[in-house]
C-alpha cells in the first residue's frame, strides 16, 4: 500500500453554514462520507498493523523480497549456547546461522533441514571435540514441504580430502585447543548442499 484511499476532500467542513435554515440532507450527506472516510482508515490501519514492520519486535518479511537494501551494523543469529551433539544432530535453518557444538562422540553426524527456498542461503557450525580426536560427516536434510524434488546432492569441500567426513582434534601438535569452522550452504532450498572446512583455529591462552 503506497497511496491512501481516503476520501476526505467531499467532507465539507463549512456544513451547517451558520444562521441559516440546513437542509437535512447536507447532514446526512457529509456523515456519509465521515464514516465512509473512517472505514477506509480502519481497513488501512488494520493492513499496517498486521503487516507494517515494527523496529521494536521481532519482524517476519513472510519471504517476500527486499529489494534496493543498504545495510549497516548488522548480523546473522547466532545460538550463544554450546551445545552438546548427539550422534546426529539435526539444526533447522530457520532457528539460527551461527551454531556452537562440543562434541563428544567418537563418530558425529549434522543435517540442517528446511533451506530457505529460491535464495542462497548458509549456516556456520563451530564444532570442538571434548577429548581426543572425534569424527564428523554430513548427510542431507529435510527439504521444505514446497519442494517436490526427491533428489539431493551433497558435495563436500577440499577440506574433507579424500574422506566423507573430518577428524576433528582437541588440540594442535602445541596443545592449543583447536575450534573448527563449517560452512554449511545451499542455493536451492537443500536439493543441492555443500560444505566446506573454512579454517581450523587454535585457541591461544
Amino acid at each position: 500500500m503506497t497511496v491512501s484511499s481516503i476520501i476526505y476532500s467531499t467532507i465539507n467542513e463549512n456544513y451547517p453554514a451558520a444562521g441559516q435554515d440546513n437542509d437535512s440532507q447536507g447532514f446526512r450527506d457529509n456523515f456519509a462520507r465521515i464514516k465512509t472516510a473512517l472505514s477506509t482508515a480502519q481497513t488501512e490501519i488494520t493492513y499496517l498493523n498486521s503487516n507494517a514492520a515494527d523496529k521494536t519486535k521481532n519482524n517476519d518479511f513472510g519471504k517476500n523480497v527486499q529489494s534496493n537494501l543498504i545495510l549497516k551494523n548488522h548480523g546473522i543469529r547466532s545460538d550463544t549456547a554450546v551445545n552438546a551433539a548427539a550422534t546426529t544432530s539435526v539444526i533447522s535453518f530457520g532457528d539460527f546461522q551461527y551454531k556452537k557444538y562440543v562434541i563428544s562422540n567418537t563418530t558425529n553426524v549434522f543435517q540442517v533441514d528446511n533451506f530457505p527456498v529460491g535464495c542462497y542461503s548458509e549456516i556456520f557450525l563451530e564444532i570442538i571435540s571434548s577429548t581426543g580426536t572425534k569424527r564428523v560427516s554430513f548427510q542431507k536434510g529435510v527439504l521444505d514441504s514446497t519442494l517436490t524434488s526427491s533428489t539431493q546432492y551433497l558435495h563436500l569441500g577440499s577440506g574433507f580430502g579424500n574422506n566423507a567426513y573430518v577428524d576433528c582434534a582437541r588440540t594442535d601438535n602445541s596443545n592449543n585447543i583447536q575450534r573448527y569452522l563449517f560452512k554449511v550452504a545451499s542455493p536451492d532450498g537443500g536439493i543441492n548442499t555443500f560444505v566446506s572446512v573454512v579454517d581450523i583455529f587454535k585457541q591461544q591462552p
